[in-house]
């Protein structure tokens, strides 16, 4: 898979958002309509020059995602404004005019979506979570059970952030189908992770995606609301801040999200390959230092042969994404050895999204609940990357275990 270089303005293809493939809209009125700054821009000099940049901006999102004109992106300038539209949007513009303001989320539902569903409760809407299969995975079943007559959309994200499970989407989509449901797709940590899904974001088969600038390493974040044709969501500033504030940096900040968004899909496309393997080696390698210093196994709570020795259903898994429990050690102790020695990892979110959540929802045993630690792997890492990071984990670990048992001793 190839995609043609968006940094070098000269190098897209000028007749790619011609009037005539958008229906006679050019993407400057289209970005009228969908820039969450308002609805128009004024005829005078600056604000011309700046449509022209946001335009071509916009040309180079419609060629990244090879999506057809129809199709509305929004920029937003953060990834919780941009669950904040999709939420409150769909719930104005739909939900509250005929009578269908209930939404489904999941368990494992990042913060902006669930704290957006508090909010919209105050506005009469209402909500449920799904449950988590035991040992992780959506249960299809008890999201089927929460479908009522006013279900009005079913927020998911395609790649689960902390264990890296994939959706179970050909199952979502038909329900949603079926039963005529808005259907909306956090792409975010899909974006870097699955590359042929993402090249082609129209057959994912969503109403709505959104997708974090920050997590595919935008400098200044941003973030993507991407509605299907025939969609309409109001903007959610109708008539926004003062328009000179924003006309210069507005277009910078969407081009840094733009190539921030086709490096990492290159990357990814050329070394997802390459990153399966790494994960295998990650793993074997960290088992032998664990066996090393006499610590106890490191448990894959997501790998095949976790999952086959436990008897529980086998989950569709993001290359990169690693959770990794460490029995009889507290994470955040082991948590702060690992800073000492600049190794990156995740505990989890908020308040509400923290790692040991996650594992109490998806039902693993409740001495393992503050056990875990998610990381993600570089592709860039090489074999000796990868046994020196073990060894340092496991050095880490031992000092840990050792506290452990002190304590409980004394």
């Amino acid at each position: 898979m190839s995609h043609t270089s968006l940094i070098d303005l000269p190098s897209l293809d000028p007749h790619y958002m011609s009037p005539e493939k958008n229906h006679g809209q050019s993407v400057a009125e289209k970005a009228q309509s969908t820039l969450p700054l308002g609805r128009t821009f004024g005829q005078h000099n600056p604000g011309q020059r700046t449509l022209d940049r946001v335009q071509k901006a916009y040309d180079a999102l419609y060629q990244l995602t090879q999506l057809d004109a129809a199709y509305s992106i929004f920029y937003c300038h953060s990834f919780a404004m941009a669950q904040a539209h999709a939420l409150f949007s769909v719930y104005m513009d739909y939900g509250r005019k005929c009578g269908r303001g209930h939404f489904i989320a999941s368990k494992c539902a990042c913060g902006p979506v669930v704290m957006q569903l508090e909010r919209l409760c105050e506005l009469g809407a209402s909500f449920d979570l799904v449950q988590m299969h035991s040992g992780g995975g959506l249960d299809i079943e008890h999201l089927k059970s929460l479908i009522t007559p006013r279900t009005q959309m079913i927020s998911l994200a395609l790649v689960d952030a902390h264990s890296g499970i994939i959706l179970e989407l050909e199952a979502i989509r038909q329900i949603c189908a079926d039963r005529g449901i808005f259907l909306h797709l956090d792409l975010s940590h899909a974006w870097y992770q699955l590359p042929d899904k993402m090249s082609h974001l129209a057959s994912l088969g969503a109403d709505l995606m959104t997708i974090d600038g920050y997590t595919c390493g935008a400098s200044f974040g941003g973030a993507l609301l991407i509605t299907r044709p025939g969609m309409r969501l109001e903007p959610l500033l109708p008539s926004g801040p003062p328009l000179l504030s924003y006309l210069d940096v507005k277009p910078t900040l969407i081009w840094d999200l733009v190539v921030a968004l086709e490096h990492s899909l290159k990357q990814s496309a050329a070394t997802s390959m390459r990153l399966a393997g790494k994960k295998s080696r990650f793993e074997k390698k960290l088992i032998e230092a664990f066996e090393e210093y006499k610590l106890p196994t490191p448990l894959f709570p997501f790998s095949k042969s976790y999952r086959s020795k436990k008897n529980l259903k086998d989950l569709s898994c993001a290359p990169s994404q690693n959770l990794i429990l460490f029995p009889s050690m507290h994470n955040e102790h082991l948590a702060f050895l690992l800073a000492e020695k600049n190794l990156s990892f995740s505990l989890g979110g908020g308040p509400s999204q923290q790692l040991h959540y996650f594992l109490r929802d998806c039902h693993f045993p409740a001495l393992l609940h503050h056990s875990g630690i998610s990381l993600r792997l570089d592709p860039r890492l090489s074999g000796q990357d990868i046994d020196k990071i073990t060894q340092t984990i496991a050095q880490c670990a031992q000092i840990a275990h050792q506290s452990a048992f002190e304590m409980e001793v004394n």
